[in-house]
């Protein structure tokens, strides 16, 4: 109901993509725990009351094994955020800094060293559900597109529509699964990779439309310039398809590496 704000305290400095680098720990103290390091890419960060973040409770050689989920509030002493001013001119991204955090042992989803799995459940959830109210978002724009198309547009903009009925079917799909209590999938992954490339392709074709003149239209130009990230934040277009590659069509290892 909007009455709290969650961020996620997920990406780090040296571990984007690659999140089992992450060096954030979290050393067992009476009571619960201390957290020490870094997070970066942290959306909504400024206003938010709570995170979820999973820090590293054991030695990094292990990676995924040594990964525990915590519950952090947001106005625990030693929380630091910092504002990251991004393209568009906007600073909904936040790098956040915790200096010995101490976090309940009540806060602590799961077992240590389940955090792995827990991430990855949030990610699933994330990539269905954020993508599917974005694709609402998008395909407002696209009908405006089409109530005042021009001649020669037609080709481009039946490919958005092809696009924008594929995307909105998927989401439907996993969106129903969820609701009749399935657990989420790697198919996730469908979703978020069909709409952040969709909505590229939709941003790109309205700020051409608009020629010179749109350079002077706030709308169309920060829509361009944040649909650049959208294949890169919550899991680059690369991951999306490794994940699919792997986890949907279960494809060879060794043949997923040949391409």
């Amino acid at each position: 109901d909007g009455t709290e704000v969650w961020c996620q305290g997920f990406s780090e400095p040296n571990a984007g993509s690659d999140l089992a680098a992450m060096s954030t720990t979290a050393k067992k103290v009476e009571g619960g725990y201390l957290i020490q390091g870094q997070k970066i890419w942290t959306s909504f960060a400024h206003i938010a009351d709570y995170c979820f973040l999973v820090a590293r409770t054991g030695s990094e050689e292990a990676r995924y094994k040594n990964l525990t989920y915590f519950l952090v509030s947001m106005k625990e002493k030693g929380i630091t955020v910092r504002p990251l001013r991004q393209i568009t001119g906007d600073s909904e991204f936040n790098e956040v800094f915790f200096d010995e955090v101490f976090v309940p042992e009540n806060q602590k989803v799961g077992d240590e060293g389940e955090g792995w799995d827990i991430a990855i459940r949030t990610l699933m959830y994330e990539r269905v559900i954020l993508t599917f109210a974005r694709q609402i978002q998008s395909e407002r724009v696209l009908r405006q597109l089409l109530q005042s198309r021009r001649e020669g547009e037609t080709k481009e903009l039946s490919s958005l529509v092809v696009d924008a009925f594929a995307t909105r079917a998927l989401a439907y799909k996993h969106l129903l699964r969820y609701a009749e209590g399935s657990a989420p999938g790697p198919e996730g992954s469908l979703n978020k990779l069909g709409w952040s490339e969709f909505f590229q392709r939709l941003a790109s074709f309205a700020a051409r439309r608009s020629g010179p003149e749109g350079a002077f239209e706030t709308s169309e130009v920060q829509r361009y310039l944040y649909s650049r990230g959208r294949t890169i934040a919550a899991g680059t277009s690369e991951v999306q398809r490794g994940i699919i590659a792997d986890r949907v069509l279960k494809l060879p290892r060794a043949s997923m590496r040949s391409k």
